[in-house]
């Protein structure tokens, strides 16, 4: 009927009108029934400065465990999707995850409680942790299920915004989760809320000058002080519900980071999920499209038809798609490989903004050599661009690095002192001399040492 209807109206009505029809009639995305509680559930403005939770009262709370203890927070936003901070799981593997859902207390089993492992982690591809003294960006995950969600009044995913909520100021928010109520304190045994003001990110701007404070950010959190997410809260959700007799709730900001916990004169930092709708929607596969039929874009000057696509306009730089590539999957590579091609992605490709980009000193040089070979990276004019200049640094940290190193070291079975294993030490002859081959450094060189260190001290251990 509603097709009849829209070629009526092509014939006897204004072309808006029948656009408007069409939107009614094709919707792309249904999320009707997401987040609402449970009958029977009243909110009252109950981390710091928190309190506890009805039984049921976030069910779109997730729990991300590492062997058996909480981690991070996250959110249910369908039953084949969590949506989490990437710096919660951006050094795990999947294997190594839980996720535990339908319940408010971490000591005592509920009745309610289901868990789950993760089939695949997708992190943003510009996903950059913070270093020196600058805040984390793009701190977005999405977490793939291994199998589909069993929904319940004490399990349910929770809404995603509309591209139109964007302008939160003043906005009551709620955040939830297990964390700390201070800095360094031990994590709530029960899941725990409470209700803080959305501010204008100029008001964050200037609390963390210079920082890098951007649009794709959201704070939020009270002045005075006494409020707010604290460690194991990342990941977390911050949501909000118009005033209504049943409460329709919106996941508006992932908890990132901040300084202290409920500090006066500081604010917490949230990734803004309102500014990563197509990304969520590209790496979804469980979002069912009805697509708007042919005629329709033929009458309107758009061909839908992908028989004859238009043929594509190639950059000067071309890098594959490292989040679903076989080659992320098989290496699991690291965020910071990840941010060195973005550093050669056609969305940068000036070189000035290259060079700022690569501003990575970690402990390890990835030579453009690995890139042509693991990476599969291919420059239609590769003169244009010195190596230092896009590619020779890898790492914003020691752990980034070391799990560089470590890929490449999985790669290319580089045991440099012949002694069967791969360890701390083939990892600082490599750092020496470069990933090309191994060295023989005097063992009491700076260079061998800080690598050496480093890799004992905090990362790789036997790999």
């Amino acid at each position: 009927y509603c097709l009849l209807e829209a070629m009526f109206r092509i014939i006897g009505y204004a072309t808006i009108y029948l656009l408007l029809l069409l939107v009614s009639c094709f919707e792309v995305i249904a999320q009707d029934d997401c987040g609402i509680y449970p009958d029977g559930l009243f909110l009252a403005d109950r981390i710091v400065g928190g309190t506890g939770t009805e039984d049921g009262e976030v069910p779109w709370l997730v729990s991300i465990s590492f062997q058996g203890q909480h981690k991070c927070g996250g959110s249910l936003i369908s039953s084949k999707y969590v949506l989490t901070a990437a710096h919660c799981v951006d050094r795990s593997k999947p294997n190594e995850l839980r996720l535990v859902m339908g319940i408010d207390n971490l000591v005592n089993s509920s009745f309610h409680k289901q868990e789950y492992s993760i089939e695949k982690i997708i992190l943003h591809q510009s996903f950059r942790r913070g270093v020196g003294r600058k805040v984390t960006v793009n701190d977005i995950a999405l977490l793939k299920i291994a199998e589909e969600v069993k929904l319940s009044e004490h399990l349910w995913y929770i809404c995603l915004p509309s591209d139109e909520l964007d302008k939160l100021e003043g906005t009551k928010a709620t955040v939830s989760g297990f964390g700390a109520k201070r800095l360094s304190g031990e994590l709530s045994d029960i899941l725990l809320k409470v209700t803080i003001p959305v501010h204008n990110n100029s008001i964050c701007k200037e609390i963390y000058s210079g920082k890098g404070i951007i649009s794709s950010h959201l704070c939020a959190g009270a002045l005075s002080g006494g409020l707010d997410a604290c460690q194991g809260d990342s990941g977390g959700p911050l949501y909000y519900s118009k005033v209504g007799k049943k409460p329709k709730w919106t996941l508006i900001g992932i908890v990132s980071e901040g300084e202290g916990c409920g500090w006066e004169g500081k604010l917490g930092i949230y990734t803004r999920v309102s500014s990563y709708l197509q990304w969520i929607k590209q790496n979804r596969d469980d979002l069912e499209v009805k697509k708007i039929p042919n005629f329709v874009n033929v009458l309107f000057g758009q061909n839908n038809d992908t028989s004859n696509p238009p043929e594509k306009k190639v950059s000067v730089i071309e890098v594959p798609n490292l989040t679903t590539s076989s080659v992320l999957d098989k290496w699991k590579l690291p965020t910071c490989i990840l941010c060195i091609c973005e550093g050669a992605t056609k969305n940068c490709t000036k070189e000035s903004d290259i060079q700022r980009r690569q501003g990575f000193y970690g402990m390890f040089a990835m030579q453009k050599e690995y890139w042509l070979d693991g990476g599969k990276l291919r420059l239609r004019e590769d003169d244009k661009l010195s190596p230092d200049a896009a590619f020779r640094r890898c790492a914003t940290d020691v752990e980034c690095s070391s799990n560089t190193v470590k890929t490449y070291l999985r790669k290319y079975k580089k045991d440099c002192n012949f002694d069967g294993n791969i360890d701390c030490d083939d990892y600082a002859r490599l750092h020496y001399h470069g990933p090309t081959g191994c060295s023989s450094p005097n063992r009491q060189h700076r260079q061998y040492w800080k690598a050496y260190t480093a890799c004992k001290n905090q990362i790789l251990g036997n790999i």
